[in-house]
């Protein structure tokens, strides 16, 4: 009986893999599968919340001796845990409500080494959850800093307005900026703020011609019909059937008036105040 099967399987295998190569797969007109990297394992290790709290507690002695980045990268990841089991604990899929919340100070409370975080302004809270997404990129940006700039880059929050004026682009000399749009103004909103008196002088410097062409046609229907009623109201006598009569008169030379005046007819406009237009 073998006593270490498990060595000969190691032996097995690695003949097998020294027959494999390249070349068979070519020769089979099979294309070899290219070496799977995981860039996450590469660039950053991938930590247990053992070892990240571990870290955290590390980072936050060596922050209450002075403000120095690298405690900051072992402190802002605890951040993330305490968020993740946050939304867990109010089961919810955004970082945000008043069961989150609840959440989130609850899970400080229960690690009393990190409650100073916790407690953080929302404004602070939301740089360093911003720096925490961006840590990586951050840190490539500011190790490429000379040394006496480093020195200088240490409080996350700092350091993350450094990192965004940095990546922001740069706009070359003599390039047109970008100035804000801003939002086009309201014509009805605009008129409200006129005076009577200012909104008088507007309509008159229209004219009769001016106001016909621009007017809606519901609005001339109801001004024709007002005009009308008041030409109406102010003839003499009780004769009902001459006021009907006038009322339908009166109200196809307005409307004359007012097509003609569309059409911008002078000539037109001026039979139908006569009252001589076709019909009449």
């Amino acid at each position: 009986m073998n006593p270490n099967p498990g060595r000969d399987l190691e032996i097995f295998a690695k003949e097998i893999n020294d027959k494999v190569t390249p070349e068979l797969f070519k020769n089979a007109g099979v294309a070899p599968a290219e070496p799977l990297v995981d860039e996450l394992v590469r660039h950053q290790p991938i930590l247990s919340k053992a070892e990240i709290l571990r870290q955290g507690r590390e980072g936050m002695v060596q922050l209450s001796r002075g403000n120095d980045w690298a405690s900051w990268k072992k402190v802002l990841p605890v951040l993330g845990i305490a968020r993740s089991a946050a939304m867990l604990e109010a089961n919810t899929n955004q970082p945000k409500g008043r069961r989150y919340c609840d959440a989130f100070g609850k899970w400080f409370r229960c690690h009393r080494e990190f409650e100073v975080l916790g407690k953080l302004d929302k404004g602070t809270r939301a740089h360093f959850f911003e720096s925490l997404a961006e840590l990586e990129a951050i840190d490539k940006w500011r190790t490429e800093l000379p040394l006496e700039q480093q020195f200088k880059l240490n409080y996350p929050t700092t350091i993350l307005t450094h990192w965004k004026k940095h990546c922001a682009p740069v706009t070359p000399p003599g390039a047109p900026k970008n100035e804000p749009v801003e939002a086009p103004l309201d014509p009805v909103a605009v008129w409200a703020t006129f005076s009577n008196a200012d909104k008088t002088k507007i309509l008159d410097s229209e004219g009769r011609v001016g106001l016909a062409k621009i007017a809606s046609s519901g609005l001339l229907a109801d001004l024709v019909d007002h005009v009308v009623a008041q030409q109406i109201k102010s003839m003499p006598g009780p004769n009902m059937k001459l006021k009907t009569y006038a009322h339908g008169a009166l109200t196809k030379i307005l409307w004359r008036i007012i097509g003609a005046a569309k059409e911008n007819d002078t000539s037109a406009v001026s039979t139908a105040c006569a009252g001589r237009a076709a019909g009449f």
